[in-house]
């Protein structure tokens, strides 16, 4: 009996041992390698010559971010205050504060198009760090020019210093992640891109909680020097890490493709490659959807918060929201974004904001006030920010260099700021039939539902697509 049960035992073990050498034999190598690595090398994955010149990226996007969310702020607080107390007349017209805001996003708009037609020329000529070197420079200047004029803004000053927000965002991201992406192989890109997003969104959450707990205490002067002082060190970053290791003898294998992505007739080439691929077709609507909701969320942002606020409390709550908007982007890029897109794919996560926005805009329908209308925007930019644009990024990887660059180009470019223009349009258009009537700022949430239902069939569709061109080249 003892050595029957000894016999059951011992096949036993040997069952066990086999099974681990046969687990073991499909280990990868490089997965093994991993295994044997301390905790913390597992974690980041990056060897000596990857580290330095990832987390230098990483604060170089970290300083833009913060930048942004300092200006952001205070542009469009000292837009809707100006123009609250001096509404502007057009063409027998009245616009104040939130609808004036439409005219300045308007003409943003055809700011964006110059921009882009200049980041394009200036890209042809210089690449990775010289860029940021141009663009930095060029930035600096703005600064130190709006420094001192923003003590007494002129209607000038406030129009030309709102539409310099978004130009320094637009001007100072995409030289950063065309330095990012022309440095970077695809292997190096997926193990180093949720490091280097995540020093975005901690620059926001900085950028934004500073500004709310000094923006009594500072003159707006202040803010701006510190803006300035920070792009200083985006140029000194950029200099770092191109004498970092990583670019010694690195020229990238995609440089014909960029400079032809830069072009004259990039958004014509852009336009081709687009419409000859259902897949990337889909992707240009889901980004249109995007826009024009985002379009009206900010729209009923801006206009509870002029109804409900005057003078300085609108600066007190403009920073407020930011700052919770940041905060909630961080915790979701820290604890859910990863989690999303490795449980349950890239479908879901696409699918995470407009499920958001139906939510709270359903919200708003019913009960109207200044916290639902805040969420509004906390939702969209939060979101956005983080799980939404990781997602939708991720979009591009199944797909060719030439799509990568150029269709990708044109969508960001051409796509989204026609989206824009579009979301801009309807608001004007719908605003001057019942204009200075709250209740139709409540029922602008009617047509958020309706555009966000379809944003969500796009998302899901788009979804399916990658996740069947990401199996491919497997097969």
């Amino acid at each position: 009996m003892r050595s029957h049960s000894n016999q059951n035992v011992n096949s036993a073990k040997v069952g066990i041992r086999q099974t681990v050498v046969k687990r073991a034999t499909l280990v990868t190598p490089r997965v093994r390698r991993r295994m044997q690595q301390k905790p913390h090398k597992r974690w980041y994955d990056l060897d000596s010559a990857e580290l330095l010149p990832t987390l230098l990226m990483s604060a170089y996007f970290f300083l833009v971010i913060t930048s942004f969310w300092i200006l952001k702020p205070i542009k469009k607080s000292l837009f809707l205050r100006f123009h609250k107390a001096q509404p502007l007349e057009l063409m027998g017209m009245v616009f104040a504060d939130a609808r004036a805001e439409q005219l300045a996003k308007l003409l943003n708009m055809l700011v964006a198009v110059l921009a882009a037609t200049l980041f394009i020329r200036v890209s042809a000529r210089f690449r990775r760090q010289r860029l940021t070197y141009v663009f930095g420079a060029l930035m600096m200047a703005a600064l130190a020019t709006y420094a001192p004029l923003l003590e007494h803004p002129s209607a000038v000053t406030v129009w030309s210093f709102y539409l310099f927000g978004d130009l320094f965002n637009m001007l100072m991201v995409a030289s950063f992640f065309a330095f990012q992406n022309d440095i970077a192989s695809p292997d190096l890109a997926r193990r180093t891109y949720g490091t280097v997003v995540l020093g975005g969104v901690l620059g926001g959450v900085v950028g934004s909680t500073f500004l709310r707990a000094r923006i009594g205490e500072f003159a707006t002067s202040t803010w701006i020097w510190l803006c300035f002082v920070a792009t200083l060190l985006v140029i000194v970053l950029a200099a770092c890490v191109g004498r970092t290791r990583l670019l010694q003898g690195h020229e990238s294998g995609d440089g014909a493709a960029v400079l032809s992505a830069f072009d004259a007739d990039a958004g014509i080439a852009g336009a081709r490659v687009v419409a000859r691929s259902p897949y990337l077709m889909s992707i240009a609507v889901l980004v249109t959807m995007y826009e024009l909701v985002s379009a009206v969320l900010d729209f009923q942002f801006s206009a509870t918060i002029t109804h409900y606020l005057d003078s300085k409390a609108i600066d007190q709550h403009l920073a407020t929201v930011f700052m919770i908007t940041n905060w909630v982007s961080l915790g979701v890029q820290l604890l859910a974004t990863g989690w999303v897109m490795r449980r349950f794919g890239v479908r879901a996560a696409l699918s995470v904001l407009p499920l958001a926005v139906l939510a709270v805009s359903s919200g708003f329908v019913l009960l109207p006030g200044l916290w639902l209308g805040s969420f509004l925007s906390i939702a969209d930019n939060s979101l956005h920010y983080s799980v939404n644009q990781s997602a939708r990024e991720s979009l591009y990887v199944p797909t060719s260099t030439r799509e990568k660059y150029q269709a990708k180009a044109f969508i960001d470019v051409f796509v989204q700021r026609s989206a824009k223009v579009g979301g801009l349009l309807l608001i004007l258009l719908l605003d001057g039939m019942v204009a200075d009537n709250f209740s139709f700022i409540r029922l602008l949430s009617v047509l958020v539902l309706v555009l966000a239902g379809v944003w969500l069939w796009h998302a899901r569709h788009a979804g399916r697509r990658f996740e069947v061109l990401a199996q491919a080249p497997a097969e």
